[in-house]
């Protein structure tokens, strides 16, 4: 939730840069404090999206789901993921 917030006050600004987003999850952001209601049956797990896929695509954002970052070389400007991808970066935010 921290990290994707933060990508929608950068959208809120004129940019001409790509964002990725790397996330352990195989899908979306969701409203975790809602994921009890999930888990009781109250509502469905869709009811609790964020933002859904075609939102990152119509923004610009690549979305690396599923995928964990393993790596940071801060002095080369690259993130390693679980599956051995280097991904260059010239701002890093980290929200966990």
């Amino acid at each position: 939730m921290a990290g994707v917030a933060c990508v929608e006050q950068v959208l809120r600004y004129q940019h001409n840069f790509e964002i990725t987003i790397f996330g352990d999850e195989t899908h979306v952001n969701y409203n975790r404090i809602l994921l009890s209601s999930v888990l009781a049956g109250e509502k469905s797990a869709e009811e609790i999206v964020l933002n859904d896929l075609s939102w990152y695509l119509s923004n610009g954002i690549r979305p690396r789901l599923g995928v964990r970052v393993t790596g940071i070389d801060p002095q080369r400007r690259i993130v390693t993921d679980d599956r051995g991808e280097k991904t260059p970066f010239d701002a890093l935010i980290l929200a966990t």
